[in-house]
C-alpha cells in the first residue's frame, strides 16, 4: 500500500473496543488521535519480517512463521523483578498473555494465595485483589489495569478468587512443549 501511494505513512494503529464501546478499529497509514493521550513508546524490532512481495509471501506462507518480535525488557509484580530481556511479540489476535512456564510460575508464586489450576492448562487462580503487574517495553513500564490482569471470578472457584490473564505455555499430552520461545502479549495488555 505504501509503494502504491495509498497511505501517507508506513504506520498503522488499532483500537480494541470494550463490548459496550462499539467496534474495534484498524487504522492504516497513521494514528487516530481521538483514541489516545500522551506520548508513544517505541521499541526496536529484534526479529523483523523481511519485506517480501505478495507473490513471495503466498509461496512461502505455508513454510515459514514470522513475527515482528521485540523485547519485553522486564516483567514486574509491584516493584519485584520477575524476569527481564524476554523475547516477545505483541498480538491483537490473542486475548491473554502467554509466557514460559518458569517465569509465569515465578510471578504467581509471589502472589499470596495464588494457586495453579490443577488441569495442567497453564492458568492460575489468584485473589481478585492482587498486586499490580507491569510489563516494561522500551524503558517504559506499562501496568496492567486490574480488570485486565484479574479475569472474572471462576464459577466453581472460591469466593474472592479470580483467574489471572497471564498463562503459561504447557506441554501436550505427548510431552511436547507448546512454548515457541517468546511471549505473546495479547489484548489483556493492549487494552
Amino acid at each position: 500500500m505504501m509503494r502504491q501511494g495509498q497511505m501517507e505513512s508506513g504506520v498503522f494503529s488499532f483500537r480494541l473496543a470494550e463490548s459496550n464501546e462499539g467496534s474495534s478499529e484498524l487504522y492504516l497509514g497513521g494514528i487516530d488521535s481521538r483514541y489516545y493521550t500522551g506520548n508513544f513508546t517505541y521499541t526496536e524490532v529484534t526479529v523483523p519480517v523481511s519485506y517480501l512481495s505478495a507473490d513471495s509471501i503466498s509461496k512461502l506462507m505455508y513454510r515459514i512463521k514470522a513475527y515482528w518480535q521485540t523485547t519485553l525488557s522486564a516483567l514486574k509484580l509491584g516493584c519485584r523483578l520477575i524476569g527481564d530481556d524476554i523475547p516477545a511479540i505483541v498480538d491483537t489476535g490473542t486475548t491473554l498473555i502467554l509466557g514460559d512456564e518458569t517465569r509465569v510460575r515465578m510471578l504467581y508464586e509471589k502472589i499470596p494465595g495464588a494457586r495453579e489450576i490443577p488441569d495442567n492448562s497453564g492458568f492460575w487462580e489468584i485473589p481478585c485483589l492482587s498486586p499490580p503487574v507491569s510489563l516494561v517495553f522500551g524503558g517504559k513500564a506499562f501496568t496492567l489495569l486490574p480488570q485486565a490482569f484479574v479475569l472474572t471470578a471462576q464459577e466453581a472457584g472460591e469466593p474472592g478468587f479470580c483467574v489471572g490473564s497471564i498463562v503459561a505455555y504447557m506441554q501436550s499430552s505427548s510431552g511436547e512443549s507448546s512454548d515457541p520461545g517468546f511471549w505473546v502479549v495479547g489484548d489483556a495488555f493492549l487494552r
